[in-house]
């Protein structure tokens, strides 16, 4: 990382901002073993370069990251091709897990190639394994217009049968772009989505025709897609069960019902009709508290 690299060890109550190399595009930090808690990392906004990875904020391969704030990770319009960059906030691989963070405020703006194959790329996180649990991630916006790149999302983008994002609140983020498998909350390919909820994402200052989910692939279950602009879910392949969003008139335990979510936070009371209706009579959606975005303007 242009930050820090960690191997192992702990890490806690540290800022990685403005984190940048002479040519390389690597993630302010990189991991792939020991423990990041407490810790802001950004802003740190990518102006030109090539051969990336990963990410822009943070690269997890292993271990365990706790209580951060990851935010202003962007990626300019004139950035040079910088080949195997995924995401602007969060690249998660491996046995890494990220709990109790926020995602907030990056933008991944680009009218180049991105090497990376497959195509999948995000504003917030994309997950090539891993687990994301009980994070909040919102206000992320993406627009990349070359042709070839199919599988966005402002929010977060899951690539792989080892991934899961599980109890999460994905709001507010925005998406430029029009391809059918996107979701400018969440995209799916392949993993597990469990008990999330998805609302108020849509397109980027009128551009854009993806909503709240894209599904073609992996398993999304227990999770309320609602509220969105330009759609809520758009499932074209995959699994999807036990789930609410208007379009899911079919399937085991959907519904395309309200789901009345409590003036405050999204969460919904016992009168919702999502209410004991996911898996095993959980409620659909986010369970736990998840991080408020408002803790970033006071750490």
């Amino acid at each position: 990382g242009s930050g820090l690299t960690m191997l192992r060890g702990t890490a806690t109550n540290c800022v990685f901002t403005q984190c940048r190399t002479s040519m390389h595009v690597v993630p302010a930090v990189s991991m792939t073993d020991g423990t990041l808690t407490g810790c802001t990392i950004g802003p740190n906004p990518m102006k030109n370069g090539q051969f990336g990875r990963g990410a822009i904020g943070l690269y997890v391969g292993g271990g365990t990251v706790t209580n951060c704030v990851i935010t202003e990770n962007s990626i300019a319009s004139d950035c040079n091709n910088p080949d195997l960059l995924y995401a602007s906030g969060l690249y998660l691989t491996g046995s890494g897990v990220v709990t109790d963070s926020i995602i907030c405020s990056t933008r991944f703006v680009s009218s180049k190639q991105f090497q990376a194959s497959p195509p999948v790329h995000a504003a917030g996180a994309v997950l090539m394994g891993g687990t994301l649990e009980n994070c909040h991630v919102f206000a992320n916006d993406y627009s990349e217009t070359y042709v070839g790149n199919t599988y966005e999302s402002a929010g977060v983008a899951v690539n792989n049968s080892e991934a899961v994002v599980r109890n999460c609140l994905i709001e507010g983020n925005r998406c430029g772009n029009t391809h059918a498998e996107s979701g400018a909350g969440l995209t799916i390919r392949a993993g597990l989505v469990d008990h999330v909820t998805i609302t108020g994402n849509g397109p980027l200052d009128g551009v854009g025709t993806v909503g709240g989910l894209g599904v073609s692939g992996g398993t999304v279950k227990n999770t309320i897609v609602w509220g969105n602009a330009a759609g809520d879910a758009s499932v074209v392949g995959g699994t999807v069960t036990h789930s609410c969003a208007p379009e899911l008139t079919t399937g085991t335990g959907n519904l395309a019902v309200d789901p009345k979510f409590r003036r405050k936070g999204y969460a919904i009371g016992m009168h919702s009709p999502c209410a004991y209706a996911g898996e095993g009579g959980t409620y659909m959606g986010y369970a736990a508290p998840v991080p408020d975005g408002l803790t970033i303007l006071v750490r």
